[in-house]
């Protein structure tokens, strides 16, 4: 079984995307698309059978009944992140208020990302985010040494290859979930899974890897035209060894080194690789397309379509008529 864990910043990405989409049918009077559902679909393209969920995180009801049956829930016992964040890390080197600072905005998502893979590393997952990679440039002179060279050696350790795999044609219609719901139980998606778990394994090449897994989905879309193309995504495979666990995770000050070393070496020991697969330039590219759809269709002016925009941000903004504004009396 291969798992994939969606963290808590990633499902409110995907949470506050379909509301902007849901604003934008309002204002133009078109049907949206359902982004929950594109996504997990898309994540079949990873050879995902169990999603791992905070059990606290996002808004469940908006999952697809096929993604359902295949979510186990993780509490925060479970979550890294939730007792050793990475922030007090940068925290005691960085100026205050640095969360909130623009220059440091590299710095955040860096943050994030850690703890997103000490969580993944945890719970024994791929990791399923929409933000991409950390870009090495972008932190220069933004980190003292103590943290700069480990960071760099972690994120040069990292391999990032574009992999043609299957995706979804569309997953609009309730009987195209349906359909998929039924294809992840086939024999092919089996053998695409069994593919995507030699990739991970360490004493595999990647290259040899990465083939085994482009043959299968090659098969599994021949086989599923209607409803499967074949579409590049960004695979990112992290290999503990040695040196990035002694030179990387060990140079980590604090708690943070223990917890990742620690699990660098649970890694090393079962010669299993991280597996990140990054949906954000296709989401994204997607939200455009779908807001140019939804704008071209409802044949109304730029200008009315502003104010109704406006109109409705305030409805959403305005306290409910039926909230109460008195104070809550203790018992």
């Amino acid at each position: 079984m291969r798992r994939g864990f969606l963290a808590p910043v990633q499902e409110g990405w995907l949470d506050g995307s379909f509301a902007a989409l849901k604003v934008a049918a309002r204002v133009t009077g078109e049907q949206h698309s359902n982004l929950p559902a594109i996504f997990f679909a898309s994540v079949y393209q990873a050879g995902i059978d169990q999603f791992l969920l905070f059990e606290h995180g996002g808004k469940k009801e908006e999952i697809p009944p096929f993604v359902r049956e295949r979510t186990r829930y993780v509490g925060l016992e479970k979550i890294v992140s939730y007792k050793k964040s990475t922030r007090p890390l940068f925290s005691a080197y960085l100026p205050e208020g640095w969360e909130n600072s623009e220059q440091y905005d590299p710095v955040v998502r860096l943050s994030f990302f850690l703890d997103q893979l000490l969580d993944c590393m945890e719970l024994g997952s791929s990791m399923l985010t929409m933000s991409g990679f950390p870009d090495a440039r972008r932190l220069e002179g933004l980190l003292p040494l103590d943290l700069a060279i480990p960071i760099n050696i972690l994120l040069q350790s990292i391999s990032v290859q574009s992999v043609a795999g299957p995706m979804p044609t569309s997953v609009v219609r309730a009987d195209d979930v349906e359909r998929f719901a039924d294809l992840m139980t086939g024999e092919l998606f089996g053998n695409y899974v069994r593919a995507q778990e030699i990739a991970e394994d360490a004493n595999t090449p990647i290259a040899k890897g990465l083939a085994s897994v482009v043959s299968a989905a090659r098969k599994l879309v021949r086989q599923n035209k209607k409803l499967l193309r074949t579409e590049a995504a960004t695979v990112g495979l992290l290999q503990a060894t040695p040196k990035l666990i002694d030179a990387a995770f060990g140079k980590f000050p604090g708690a943070i080194s223990e917890i990742a070393t620690k699990l660098g070496l649970s890694y090393l020991e079962s010669r299993r690789r991280i597996v990140i697969y990054d949906y954000g330039a296709g989401l994204r590219e997607l939200m455009k397309a779908e807001l140019r759809r939804m704008i071209i269709g409802s044949n109304e002016d730029f200008k009315t379509l502003e104010v109704r925009f406006e109109q409705i941000l305030s409805e959403l903004e305005a306290p409910s008529s039926k909230a109460s504004t008195k104070p809550r009396q203790g018992k």
